[in-house]
């Protein structure tokens, strides 16, 4: 596990953290994760995310650091996914 201090994040290169053919499970929660999703959705700075502590997406990339827009899969509130673990 890495950790990385709050804030920290986006200044690394991604590509550090990711290997071809594995996934990679990010923690976090704003403002970070909704500007890494930003950043691998390639959506702009006018595209905002609401991302909530316990809050959980996935974002499929071909390869790291991007060269082309990531696509979301799927996300999850917070109480939607509290509800499926319940």
């Amino acid at each position: 596990m890495i950790e990385i201090e709050q804030g920290v994040f986006l200044q690394h290169d991604l590509g550090e953290f990711f290997v071809e053919g594995l996934s990679l499970d990010l923690v976090g929660h704003e403002p970070d994760m909704g500007m890494l999703l930003n950043k691998l959705l390639w959506a702009g700075l006018e595209c905002e995310f609401p991302f909530k502590k316990a809050g959980v997406a996935r974002v499929d990339v071909g390869d790291m650091p991007p060269t082309g827009p990531g696509t979301l899969k799927w996300y999850m509130p917070p109480k939607i996914a509290h509800s499926l673990l319940s």
